[in-house]
């Protein structure tokens, strides 16, 4: 019976952890919508959004240790995507560069795993594996896109962002000391 009472506990944590989750990634996502939707680059900004969750969710990098400053990245990077979407326009050579870097992490370095977030070795392969697919996937798109102007500002710079702020978080997982580094 005490088993049973600890399995419940369990169940309810388990419970209030997801909700917890919903809500806080509802009200994030919902407030970055709102902010595309201001700046009149909602569909962008869904692209770049299934871009960047997708690569970055198998290929890893840099992973804050507190939620609350997760949460303030994930808006900064959101709010940068947008910005840089609705005044920059990314000349080809910048799509080329961006390309060709996050090519080379993808397959020579993917997944990057960070601290917080172990992975096993059935992991490993399997997340390589998958960003791989996901970067050659999302390269077939921007190519596609670029034969047609309407579909490059709409398409093929979100995914590029998307692929550039992989990058950069990959970047920040190198040059952030570690635990490890501190103590020798």
């Amino acid at each position: 019976m005490a088993l049973k009472g600890k399995e419940l506990l369990k169940d309810e944590e388990v419970q209030k952890f997801v909700q917890r989750y919903i809500i806080l990634y509802g009200v994030q996502l919902g407030v970055y919508t709102v902010i595309a939707i201001c700046m009149q680059v909602w569909w962008q900004y869904f692209v770049f959004m299934i871009s960047f969750v997708a690569l970055r969710s198998f290929a890893g990098g840099y992973h804050a240790k507190r939620e609350s400053v997760c949460v303030v990245q994930s808006g900064a990077i959101v709010l940068a995507a947008c910005l840089t979407m609705k005044f920059i326009v990314i000349s080809m050579q910048t799509v080329i560069c961006i390309a060709l870097l996050s090519g080379i992490m993808i397959f020579f370095h993917a997944p990057i795993e960070a601290e917080q977030k172990k992975l096993t070795d059935n992991e490993r392969k399997k997340y390589r594996k998958t960003s791989r697919i996901v970067w050659i996937v999302e390269g077939i798109l921007i190519v596609i896109a670029c034969c047609f102007d309407s579909w490059l500002r709409i398409v093929a710079e979100p995914v590029i962002i998307a692929w550039f702020w992989v990058l950069v978080l990959a970047c920040l997982l190198y040059t952030s000391p570690s635990p490890r580094d501190s103590t020798s």
